[in-house]
């Protein structure tokens, strides 16, 4: 009897642990299973878009190898910073707008999508070496700035909600405050994407010569 009274006393304190998970890491894990998603669709759909169509959304993601590897060291990391830019600037606006929050898990799910969808251009383009391609150069860089993506869109999602509590409950304190440690934030999630990114251009021309395309 007594066995059993504390073995419902152990689960009773499991609870709040996973209430704890859930308030601190949801967000981190809603916005990661968006990214997942897209990957999963932008790989799926890879097969059926237009050559002319992926030569346009090379701005935002890889889908023309040969272009970049012919722009050289300086053109690879302003390809790839640039669009990493682009995605963690429009997080960053978007927590502090008041209809930003609604966006937030779509910029983690277009990013998925682009990264699924130059993974299959790779796949049927270039065979099992531009798979391999895309796992020993590209993949490191992309966990990077995924991770500083979804940390990102977490702190624009709370930065959201203090917006919303200071205009709508007249909250004391500092808003500045506030707004000085979201840019911080930002900041360093943009330092990381920047590593990223040199990452990507050394890992490019270092084992690019492996691989014939």
């Amino acid at each position: 009897m007594q066995g059993m009274i504390f073995t419902l006393r152990r689960k009773r304190r499991c609870l709040p642990d996973i209430r704890f998970i859930i308030r601190r890491y949801g967000s981190v894990m809603v916005f990661s299973a968006a990214l997942a998603l897209g990957v999963l669709s932008g790989s799926l759909v890879s097969g059926s878009i237009d050559s002319k169509v992926l030569n346009k959304l090379d701005l935002l993601f890889l889908t023309n190898l040969p272009q970049r590897l012919s722009d050289g060291a300086f053109g690879a990391f302003c390809a790839s910073f640039g669009s990493d830019f682009i995605f963690l600037s429009t997080s960053f606006l978007l927590g502090i707008s008041l209809f930003g929050v609604f966006i937030l898990p779509f910029v983690a799910f277009f990013k998925g999508y682009g990264i699924g969808l130059s993974a299959g251009c790779l796949l049927i383009s270039h065979g099992l070496s531009g798979m391999l391609f895309y796992i020993t150069v590209l993949l490191p860089g992309i966990c990077l700035f995924c991770l500083a993506l979804v940390y990102q869109l977490r702190a624009s999602l709370e930065m959201y909600r203090i917006t919303a509590r200071y205009l709508f409950k007249h909250c004391s304190g500092s808003y500045k405050k506030e707004l000085r440690i979201y840019f911080r934030k930002s900041v360093i999630y943009l330092a990381a994407a920047l590593v990223a990114s040199v990452l990507d251009v050394i890992l490019w021309f270092s084992l690019s010569g492996i691989y014939k395309f």
